[in-house]
């Protein structure tokens, strides 16, 4: 069935006189709530939990991070909603940043959006974010594009850069005296970035970065199985024993497991994110390879990663639905991982999404007592939302 709209024109205009044609209800200027949105796929269905992780938190007046006064004390509206690809996570966020107004249901625009998950799905909603000065806050897309602030003057992330791995990548194989060396990545957006920017960084210090190309499914972001078998054996009959990797959850095991088939687990791979897609191997694969390396983003800091566990091993399945997280996908969470909660919460940039939510509340909190006027216009408000959170300081869950 098609939907009932979706925009296709590219939306990267800043003139203001461009909203003319668009109407919105007005923002009451008094006790006005905070909206704030969610917008990811399924590249992680833990991700719902640790929104609900932090509304429980919050709800309960112990949020995960020490938090102002006046942002303590906010009136918060939680938006989560569902999507399964990157066209439905484009989507999505769309509808939050303009409103469920437009389809029938009385949910209002949201005054910052905490996301997307995929780079590419940032881009393209980080347009019409641009256009309406809506904040975005991505804590799990890497892609270096997304720092050009011309393009993207509203999108900002509390995870890292697709250039800080390379040069992580760099510094270890300078580190070693490896001259040659090669890397597998997927052909999305974030992958490419990743792979480019390794063999700029290692170019520049003398070592020559050999890439294998993996393409994957522009909508799903999924792996194209049958196309990948000769890149892996070309991979592996290149004779390079160290190799970085940059695969994504959804695409890390596939790749992995044809690794172990073309006889590359005895070879040293750097993967980046890897406790992210060290979550999601199986045990069989795990044991299956002699070395790997990897490069991570800090992923908590006492004590207030001990309270962030505590309250994480306290949850319930039943829990979810209660606190925003859409029944379909809480049937995800307990088919994919029903012993999610007897795990450890630093995986799959978990810490990061906390510290963007929390960012988020400063922001706002900020801005309501600080410059109250604000709160009447939504495109001043979202201008002043970007300017607080630009200047936004913690000591985070992530480090």
């Amino acid at each position: 069935m098609p939907r009932p709209w979706r925009l296709l024109l590219p939306l990267s205009i800043l003139a203001t006189q461009a909203l003319s044609g668009l109407q919105f209800a007005p923002v009451p200027s008094a006790d006005v709530a905070f909206e704030l949105g969610f917008c990811s796929s399924n590249h992680d269905f833990s991700w719902p939990a640790v929104v609900a992780l932090a509304r429980k938190a919050f709800d309960a007046g112990r949020p995960l991070l020490p938090l102002p006064p006046a942002a303590a004390s906010l009136r918060v509206n939680w938006h989560l909603v569902y999507a399964h690809n990157i066209t439905d996570e484009i989507d999505v966020g769309f509808t939050e940043i303009l409103g469920n107004e437009l389809r029938g249901e009385s949910s209002r625009p949201v005054h910052v959006l905490v996301g997307c998950s995929v780079s590419e799905a940032s881009e393209k909603v980080s347009a019409l974010s641009n256009l309406l000065h809506v904040p975005m806050i991505g804590f799990v897309s890497h892609a270096d594009s997304l720092s050009n602030k011309f393009e993207f003057p509203y999108f900002m992330r509390t995870c890292g850069t697709t250039a800080m791995w390379g040069k992580s990548f760099a510094a270890v194989c300078h580190k070693f005296r490896w001259d040659h060396v090669g890397y597998l990545y997927e052909t999305t957006t974030a992958g490419t970035s990743a792979f480019q920017a390794a063999a700029d960084c290692g170019s520049a210090r003398g070592i020559q970065v050999e890439g294998y190309d993996f393409d994957v499914d522009s909508d799903t972001a999924k792996s194209q199985r049958s196309g990948w078998s000769g890149a892996m054996r070309l991979a592996g009959e290149s004779g390079l024993r160290a190799f970085g990797v940059a695969f994504s959850t959804l695409t890390a095991p596939v790749a992995l497991e044809l690794a172990r088939e073309e006889n590359m687990n005895n070879r040293l791979l750097l993967p980046w994110e890897f406790v992210s897609m060290w979550s999601v191997l199986s045990p069989d694969l795990r044991g299956s390879f002699n070395g790997m390396l990897g490069i991570s983003e800090v992923q908590s800091t006492p004590p207030y990663s001990d309270y962030m566990a505590q309250v994480w091993h306290s949850m319930t399945m039943e829990e979810l639905e209660p606190l925003g997280v859409p029944r379909r996908w809480v049937q995800n969470i307990r088919t994919t991982d029903p012993s999610l909660f007897q795990q450890s919460p630093f995986f799959m940039n978990h810490a990061q999404l906390v510290d963007a939510i929390t960012a988020a509340m400063i922001a706002f909190g900020q801005v309501s007592t600080q410059q109250p006027e604000a709160l009447g216009d939504r495109l001043t408000l979202g201008t002043a939302l970007r300017e607080a959170l630009y200047s936004v300081a913690f000591d985070g869950a992530s480090g």
